[in-house]
């Protein structure tokens, strides 16, 4: 399983978000680029501490945590969860550029970090955290054709 603390893997982000475009066509959903690009920052910027969720009170969801960074996609219109539904206008510039600059802090912490607990699934190592940053944008490319 590909993470975003491998370096190949890091840098085929980098340039699949380099081919993205303000026009790119979505083959799924209903987010635009732009929004895909926000809704992608939202989780990355509670795990650098930058905003708060309240953690989920449902421990039955905590059975599927495997699902979060396992070699399986995620399936077209896979659940979100609220907070990180982007509804409104967004800059693609703006929101690729954020999106690149929280990637290099992701990076530049590691996979050694102390990572926060996830809000729905608790406890992650930084391995399971870098699988799955890498498996929720690579999702999120796909539906974008990058």
């Amino acid at each position: 399983m590909k993470s975003i603390f491998n370096t190949d893997a890091y840098q085929q982000v980098l340039d699949r978000l380099g081919k993205l475009s303000n026009d790119s066509p979505r083959l799924w959903g209903k987010m635009d680029v732009a929004q895909m690009l926000a809704h992608c920052n939202k989780p990355i910027e509670y795990y650098l501490g930058r905003i708060q969720l309240k953690p989920s009170g449902n421990f039955l969801i905590r059975l599927f945590k495997p699902l979060l960074y396992n070699d399986l996609s995620f399936g077209k219109g896979a659940p979100t969860a609220k907070e990180f539904i982007i509804a409104d206008k967004r800059i693609f510039n703006d929101e690729r550029e954020r999106l690149i600059q929280n990637l290099k802090e992701i990076i530049q912490r590691g996979e050694n970090y102390n990572w926060p607990p996830h809000v729905t699934f608790g406890k992650m190592t930084g391995e399971q955290y870098g699988r799955s940053i890498y498996k929720h944008l690579d999702h999120h490319l796909k539906q974008f054709n990058s």
